[in-house]
């Protein structure tokens, strides 16, 4: 009975030490603002949250594969990274400054170049695992016909879902602006979906691949459980 308590505690403390680590979520942003602080769609957001800001050359092309992605309290690394898929370039374009109370993550926008949609595959994920998927799809200034009505079309699996939007983007709305899916990763930890339209950009949301400190601490919390018991027990 005693070697189960002890075992029950040292377990416990593992669980703790899980818990903390045990959600992920990262933000991405195509724009050439710098530096951006703010809410997401996500629904545990706060106006503090980091957004990794991926920027694009002096040609309007994003880079094709970017690892290493910040949690949003901006000083834990992950290895959450995207790829573009080989043979379509992903083009940046400057969707204009926000219009009084506009959002930032809707001024700047990457859109499919010429080879087909835009394909985004999310990697360093938990595989077999779910997770939740926003992408942002929006932009404040009409370019080509004032007040028309723009959509983007975004596939993940066997689901699209389209965002409908037209002038100034103040506030996330679902299904407007931005769509939500309730997605799994492969085998490989990776979930693909594609864009045809415009996409500002993502927040991915879901367990997070432990960290070599948080598997010290694992091990440190049996070793701890054992260590009692031997104590206890006046074993060496």
């Amino acid at each position: 009975m005693k070697l189960r308590n002890y075992l029950l505690a040292g377990l416990g403390v593992t669980a703790l030490v899980v818990s903390a680590h045990a959600q992920a979520v990262v933000n991405v942003l195509f724009s050439n603002e710098g530096t951006y602080a703010g809410a997401s769609a996500y629904a545990s957001s706060a106006p503090t949250d980091f957004w990794n800001l991926i920027g694009s050359d002096p040609d309007g092309n994003l880079p094709t594969a970017v690892g290493g992605l910040l949690r949003v309290d901006g000083t834990t690394a992950t290895a959450i990274g995207y790829t573009e898929e080989t043979g379509v370039t992903g083009q940046f374009m400057l969707g204009g400054l926000p219009n009084p109370g506009g959002l930032i993550p809707f001024a700047d926008y990457a859109h499919p170049g010429s080879g087909g949609p835009l394909a985004i595959t999310i990697s360093g994920l938990v595989a077999n695992s779910a997770y939740d998927l926003y992408v942002y799809a929006g932009r404040d200034l009409d370019y080509f016909t004032p007040g028309a009505v723009e959509s983007s079309s975004i596939t993940l699996g066997t689901t699209t879902l389209t965002t409908t939007y037209s002038g100034p983007q103040i506030s996330y709305s679902e299904g407007v602006n931005y769509v939500r899916f309730l997605g799994a990763t492969d085998a490989n930890g990776q979930i693909v979906f594609t864009a045809t339209g415009i996409v500002n950009g993502f927040t991915v949301a879901g367990p997070a691949v432990p960290e070599p400190a948080t598997y010290a601490a694992l091990f440190g919390a049996v070793a701890l459980a054992g260590a009692l018991w031997r104590r206890r027990h006046g074993t060496a």
